[in-house]
C-alpha cells in the first residue's frame, strides 16, 4: 500500500504501479461508494453479521475481480454453455498450445491488448466446422456484407492514416501477428483436434493469416477439480459433437458476449454473423460526421 516503505526500489516500483492500477478502476466505479457506505454503517453499528454479509456480497469487488452487470457491452445469450465464461467477467486461466510453434501458453494472456476486440472460434473439428467459420471470416471483414465489416474497414482506414506509435515492447509483443486481417479485432481458433489432424491450409484464409492465434486444446490435465479441465471444457463446459462457439472479448479483456451453435453448417455461420452485427451495433456507429 505504501511502496516508499519498502527497502528494495524494484519492489516499491512494482507495488506502486499495481496500487495505481488497482485504485484507478475502483475510482471509476460507483460501486466503491456503495460498498464503503454499506461497510462503514455495519462497522459503526457493530453489526458483525452485516459485515460478514457485505464481504460475501462484495468479495469479487474487494479482491479486484470486477464483474459487470449485463448491458450493451456485456450481453448474455440463450446458449452460453456451463463453463466459466460469462459476459462482464474476465476469462479464467486456461492452458493451450499454439499451433505455430507448439508453445504451451496461457490463452487468456497470449493475445496482447492493442485496443482491439478478440473473436474466438471454438470447435472440436475445424475441418468439419469450416463452412461456419469461413462465412463469418469472409463477410465480417467485407464492408458491403455486414456492419462488422464496415466497422473493420473504417478501423483499418483510421489506422492507415494514423498508425499506432511504435514502442520498445513491440520487439517482443510483435503486434503485427495479431491484426493481420483487421485492426478492429483479432481472429482466434481453439480446437480439440490434434496438430496432426489438420493443416493450416485447411482453415479459411483469415485464420491462415492469423496462425499465431490458432490454438490446440491439448495440454495434459493435472491437479483436481477445475484444474483438470481443458480450455474448451473449462471455458464453455465442453462442446458436443460438431457444436460451434463464438466468444467476443472486449478490448479491456472482459468477455463481451458468447454463444454456442448446433454445428458448423454455413446456415449457422450466417446466423452467427447477424448475431455479431447485432452486438457491435449496440455501441459502435458507422455514421460519424452525419448531420443530425
Amino acid at each position: 500500500m505504501y511502496p516508499c516503505q519498502f527497502k528494495w526500489k524494484t519492489m516499491g516500483k512494482n507495488t506502486s504501479i499495481h496500487d495505481a492500477w488497482n485504485l484507478a478502476w475502483k475510482l471509476n466505479l460507483a460501486d466503491l461508494i456503495h460498498f464503503d457506505e454499506e461497510h462503514a454503517n455495519a462497522f459503526a453499528a457493530n453489526d458483525w453479521n452485516g459485515l460478514a454479509q457485505s464481504f460475501t456480497k462484495n468479495v469479487r469487488f474487494i479482491s479486484g475481480v470486477v464483474a459487470y452487470e449485463p448491458n450493451i457491452l456485456n450481453r448474455p445469450t440463450i446458449a452460453m454453455g456451463s463453463g466459466d465464461l460469462k459476459p462482464g467477467c474476465l476469462p479464467t486461466p486456461a492452458r493451450v498450445t499454439r499451433y505455430a510453434d507448439a508453445n504451451p501458453t496461457d490463452i487468456q494472456l497470449d493475445i496482447p491488448i492493442l485496443g482491439q476486440f478478440r473473436i474466438y472460434f471454438f470447435c472440436n473439428d475445424p475441418v468439419a466446422s469450416r463452412p461456419f467459420i469461413e462465412h463469418i471470416c469472409k463477410h465480417a471483414i467485407n464492408s458491403r456484407d455486414s456492419f462488422t465489416g464496415r466497422m473493420s474497414a473504417a478501423t483499418n482506414a483510421s489506422y492507415t492514416l494514423q498508425p499506432p506509435a511504435a514502442v520498445p515492447q513491440d520487439e517482443y509483443i510483435c503486434p503485427e501477428r495479431y491484426t493481420p486481417v483487421s485492426c478492429l479485432f483479432t481472429w482466434a481458433l481453439v480446437t480439440g483436434k490434434s496438430k496432426a489432424a489438420f493443416e493450416i491450409v485447411d482453415l479459411p484464409q483469415a485464420l491462415r493469416d492469423s496462425v499465431w492465434t490458432v490454438y490446440l486444446d491439448d495440454i495434459p490435465r493435472s491437479g483436481t477439480g477445475n484444474c483438470k479441465k481443458g480450455c474448451i471444457e473449462k471455458w464453455l463446459g465442453g462442446l458436443q459433437g460438431d457444436e460451434m462457439a463464438v466468444v467476443i472479448v472486449r478490448p479491456d479483456g472482459y468477455v463481451g458476449t458468447l454463444r454456442i451453435w448446433q454445428d458448423g453448417r454455413k446456415e449457422y455461420g450466417q446466423e452467427a454473423l447477424r448475431w455479431m452485427d447485432g452486438y457491435f451495433e449496440g455501441f459502435l456507429t458507422d455514421d460519424i460526421g452525419a448531420t443530425n
